[in-house]
Order: C-alpha cells, then sequence, then structure tokens
C-alpha cells in the first residue's frame, strides 16, 4: 500500500505519524504543490484500486480526518498507476538528491577547514625560517614553500566563502563607510605590487571622496580585491599598460564603479559565462574569485556587467551598489572606543581569570582565542574595538593575522604581545605595516600593559 499525500509538512506529519507503523505502508508527500492544490491523499493498493480523499485538517488539535473523493478502478487505474509511479518515483530521487547535497556541502565544510588548519603553520614557520636563513638557493626554495601554502590558503577560503554563500549562512555586517577609501587602499595595494614585481603596470583612480555607502566593509572590500586581482593578472600577462578604475554617482540611490583593464579579449560566449563557478581562462585559476564577487555584490542588492573594452584591448567592468536611503549616525572616530569588546589572540596567555575580570571591570568584555582560525572565523566588522594578538601563535604570524584582521575592519587597533624587547631602531627595518613602537606590550607584565592601554584608549 503506498499512500501520497497533497499537504503542508504540519499536516504530512500527522499523516506519517498514523501510516508509517504498519507494515507494508509507504508514505510519502509532494509538499511543493500544497498551496496551489486542495489537500489530498491517494492510496494505492496493489495498482488494482486507488482511492482518493480529501483533507479536513485542524491546527488547533494537529488531527485530521479524510472524506472519502473518489475510487478509480478497472480501465482507469492503468493511466492513474503511471502517473502515481512517476511522482512517487521523482519525490524519492528528490530525497536522495537533497541527502547528497547535505553530504557534499557537510564534505566541502569539513575539507577546507581541514585544509587550512595545516596550511597556516607551514605558511608562519616557512616565513620565521625564511628570516633566519642567508643561502640564495634555500629562500629561493621557501618562497616557493610560502607561494603555494598561500594559494591553497586562497583556495580554502574561497570553498568556505562559496559554501557559506550558497548555504544562506554568510554574516552580513551592514555599516556606513567610505567607498572612495575602499577603493583607492586596495589600488594602493596593487599599485605597490606592480612596483615590486617591476611590470609597469599604472593604475589610475578617479574617485570622489567622501561618497557613503552602507554594506558589509569587509565583504565589499574583497568583491573589489577579487575583481582588481583579475584585471591585474590579466593585464600583466598582456603586458598591457594601465587599469582604470573611476567611482561615480549614478544617481541619487546608486553608485557606479568601473574597472578597465588592458588583458586578453574575450568571446561572447566567454564573457556571459564568466561569473558561472570553477569557469576560467587562466592555466591554474579556480573560477571561483569573479564567482564570489558577483554573489557578494548581488547579497547587497547591486549588479555587475561585463563588456570587451574596443575592438583590440581588455575588459572592463561596471558595478552598480545602491546608496542607503537613511543616514548613518554619529560615531567617534580615530582611537576612541567605539565599542567595549577586546579581542585577545595568544597562545596559553597567564593568568588569563584576572585579565578577564579586570576588564569587565573597566566596563568591557574579553574574546579569548588560542587558535587565530577559529578567531578570524567568528571576527566581523566593527565587533571589536582593540585586539591583542601574539607575534608568533602556535607557527602563525601575527602580523599577517593582524593584516587579515585590517582587511576586514580598517579600524580596529592592534598590539602586540612578546616576550622579547623589540628594538625600537629596528621598527622601521623589519615592519612595513605602519606598526608603532608603543604598539608592542610585553610578558610576563601582560596584564598591566592591556589595563593601561584600555585605559588610554577610553580617554583619548
Amino acid at each position: 500500500v503506498r499512500i501520497l499525500a497533497v499537504c503542508d509538512d504540519n499536516q504530512f506529519d500527522s499523516i506519517y505519524d498514523l501510516f508509517s507503523p504498519i507494515s507494508n505502508v509507504y508514505v510519502n508527500n509532494i509538499s511543493y504543490l500544497s498551496e496551489q492544490q486542495e489537500n489530498l491523499i491517494t492510496i494505492t493498493i496493489n495498482k488494482k484500486l486507488i482511492y482518493l480523499f480529501k483533507i479536513n485538517y485542524d491546527e488547533s488539535k494537529k488531527t485530521f480526518n479524510c472524506n472519502l473523493y473518489n475510487i478509480i478502478f478497472n480501465e482507469l487505474v492503468c493511466f492513474f498507476s503511471i502517473v502515481y509511479d512517476f511522482l512517487w518515483y521523482a519525490i524519492e530521487k528528490n530525497k536522495s538528491l537533497e541527502k547528497r547535497n547535505i553530504f557534499q556541502q557537510d564534505f566541502i565544510d569539513i575539507a577546507s577547514h581541514q585544509l587550512r588548519n595545516p596550511i597556516l603553520p607551514i605558511i608562519g614557520f616557512s616565513k620565521i625560517l625564511k628570516s633566519k636563513i642567508k643561502d640564495s638557493a634555500i629562500l629561493e626554495y621557501i618562497d616557493i614553500i610560502i607561494r603555494n601554502g598561500e594559494k591553497l590558503r586562497d583556495i580554502a577560503n574561497d570553498i568556505l566563502d562559496i559554501s557559506r554563500i550558497e548555504t544562506n549562512s554568510i554574516r552580513i555586517n551592514k555599516e556606513f563607510f567610505d567607498i572612495d577609501k575602499i577603493l583607492s587602499d586596495l589600488i594602493n595595494e596593487y599599485q605597490d605590487i606592480s612596483v615590486r614585481e617591476s611590470v609597469g603596470i599604472k593604475f589610475i583612480y578617479y574617485g570622489k571622496p567622501g561618497l557613503l555607502i552602507e554594506a558589509d566593509k569587509s565583504l565589499i572590500s574583497q568583491a573589489f580585491d577579487n575583481l582588481l586581482n583579475n584585471s591585474y593578472f590579466f593585464t600583466k600577462n598582456n603586458h598591457g599598460q594601465e587599469i582604470i578604475v573611476s567611482l561615480s554617482q549614478k544617481n541619487a540611490s546608486h553608485v557606479t564603479i568601473t574597472i578597465e583593464d588592458e588583458g586578453h579579449l574575450m568571446q561572447i560566449k566567454d564573457l556571459n559565462q564568466l561569473f558561472t563557478k570553477f569557469f576560467t581562462k587562466s592555466i591554474g585559476g579556480t573560477g571561483l574569485g569573479l564567482f564570489i564577487s558577483k554573489k557578494l555584490f548581488d547579497i547587497h542588492g547591486g549588479t555587475i556587467d561585463i563588456k570587451n573594452r574596443s575592438p583590440d584591448i581588455g575588459l572592463e567592468f561596471i558595478i552598480d551598489l545602491p546608496i542607503s536611503d537613511h543616514k548613518p549616525s554619529s560615531q567617534p572616530i580615530g582611537n576612541t572606543l567605539y565599542n567595549n569588546r577586546i579581542l585577545l589572540i595568544d597562545e596559553s596567555s597567564e593568568n588569563l581569570h584576572l585579565i578577564k575580570n579586570r576588564i569587565q571591570e573597566l566596563g568591557c568584555d574579553l574574546d579569548y582565542y588560542e587558535d587565530p582560525l577559529n578567531a578570524t572565523e567568528h571576527f566581523t566588522s566593527g565587533k571589536y574595538s582593540l585586539v591583542f594578538l601574539g607575534i608568533d601563535i602556535g607557527g602563525f604570524d601575527g602580523f599577517d593575522l593582524y593584516d587579515e584582521l585590517k582587511k576586514r575592519d580598517n579600524d580596529i587597533k592592534g598590539y602586540f604581545i612578546t616576550y622579547n624587547k623589540i628594538n625600537k631602531d629596528a621598527i622601521d627595518v623589519f615592519f612595513d605595516k605602519g606598526i608603532q613602537y608603543d604598539q608592542f606590550i610585553y610578558k610576563p607584565l601582560l596584564l598591566d600593559s592591556i589595563v593601561k592601554i584600555i585605559e588610554k584608549e577610553h580617554t583619548t
């Protein structure tokens, strides 16, 4: 006996509980038809008799009764049995695909996390090793390790981002920020890369300072970073000379950003697939970056389009993003503590309970992580005002970690924890990250140092 219901999930639970304990009785539901169709139960017995019932469901009591609607037999049974079998097979197939999709998603989540776990110490220890090696041949090998480790790290991060996007679990923390500042910072970074690599690509930026949008700053920055990285890569491979970025206010409700590169032209069929997952025109590319960018713009109500610039050179990306229709509330700027939550990332910090209690006495809350991966996983823009982090956290470079946090929240200020006294004259030589001498604090007097910094920031 097979029972096929057409009803919503709540009603089906009651039907399933009633019939499923009976041997040789199988129950299924076509829930997606329940809003368009009258609620029905169809019962087929040995493909010889088909009974149709109307369902009367009592929402308050979670009970139902059925009224016989029709009985099908003789010649019509064969026809209805074919339709019935088709629907039954489709439902079972859909269940199987849903289970496979859940399994696949779980596998991707686990695999990407497990991939990142060994990568970060490899990169961190390689950089430490590089600072202690003088042999140029060995340094070249270490650079290869670091470069490929960073590539694997980026792939793992992209896979995680796609997983969050496709399961609607990505966190959106909207705030008002100057889109011009985001773009100019990214352009300066890529201009520095061009200088270091001696490729001669010039970035030209036509900005519009003070143009505020309301969005997740870290996600928007990531989306434009992917686009600029793509343009830089193909412009370099095509021996191009410049990349032009323009920001303008399209109208009262939207801003427009264009990125014009001097990479290769593309056929129309390829342009139409460029934002498709895993589509790539580069050897060794993953085809994930532009897909992620489009999804991030979509999430924010924006659009992205692409076209060939001219008959003989490059691509043009056109991005439209909405401007919020309400103004931002005034917030403190500069070094003032704009919230009272502090982040501490370090291995086995001594007297942790004393640190927490003392920070709470100052009116602040503390989040503590020994694992940098967990810290970055839970970090969101605007959540913390200060971060204290070790220089070396289980082989992970604290300066690289700080760079990653600053990309997500440029307003956060960091202090670095170490046992070794930093030579003041060495700061400018070894740390080209805008880090000041007073941003280093030393064990074992960690608690006193943290308290003094918080008190200073409160009064700044």
